[in-house]
């Protein structure tokens, strides 16, 4: 992302917000057909995360509390109108096999072919750890090249009950949303064009000012 140049926007409000950048009039200048295609760059492609799916959850108490952290995730998904939930389905060759939630983190063409068997953008683990010095959660985002790109932590010595842990979960999510690289995405780009998905539901208003890579 550092090595794409930010450009300064204008908003013009829409069901989706389209702008228009000072500099790509002189990029035409000697071109007849200035704007002859509409992509999304690879970076575009790879942080366009529209699906997740939740993987299943692990703690180091007989399960304790995975069923209930599985279920806010998916439920906190299901609510959250940026993204969809995808429905998990393993690799053909890995139904019925148990597998460690570090897999995830361990093994990035595992965490790949889940998410392409999946048909998901992206990848949501949970892994829950209860010791003397109290519980530990962690919560990772996997991208496409089953890469993670963002995780929140959150540990305690005195939270055991699971509607505690499910409160901390819901927060620990919101913080990972805050800390993706972007408030929202680029849906497409048409030469001088750029239609990102933020509205007036996200509390945008005609001549905001936003930063685009």
């Amino acid at each position: 992302m550092n090595s794409h140049i930010k450009k300064i926007l204008i908003v013009v409000m829409s069901p989706f917000i389209f702008f228009t950048t000072s500099w790509a009039s002189e990029a035409a200048i000697g071109n007849k057909n200035p704007y002859p295609i509409n992509y999304r760059s690879d970076i575009d492609k790879l942080l366009n995360l529209k699906s997740v799916v939740v993987v299943p959850a692990y703690d180091n108490v007989g399960g304790v509390y995975k069923a209930a952290a599985e279920k806010k995730l998916n439920d906190l998904i299901v609510d959250d109108h940026f993204w969809s939930l995808a429905e998990l389905k393993l690799p053909a060759d890995e139904n019925g096999k148990k597998f460690r939630a570090d897999w995830f983190e361990e093994k990035s063409d595992f965490t790949q072919k889940v998410m392409a068997n999946s048909q998901a953008d992206s990848l949501l683990s949970i892994i829950i750890t209860k010791s003397s010095s109290g519980i530990n959660i962690n919560l990772v985002l996997y991208i496409k090249d089953g890469s993670p790109l963002v995780s929140v932590n959150y540990q305690d010595e005195k939270t055991f009950e699971i509607s505690k842990v499910n409160e901390i979960i819901a927060d620990l999510y919101f913080k990972l949303k805050q800390k993706l690289p972007y408030n929202g995405l680029i849906v497409s780009r048409t030469g001088n064009m750029v239609t990102i998905n933020l509205g007036q539901k996200n509390g945008l208003k005609q001549n905001d000012k936003l930063s685009v890579a």
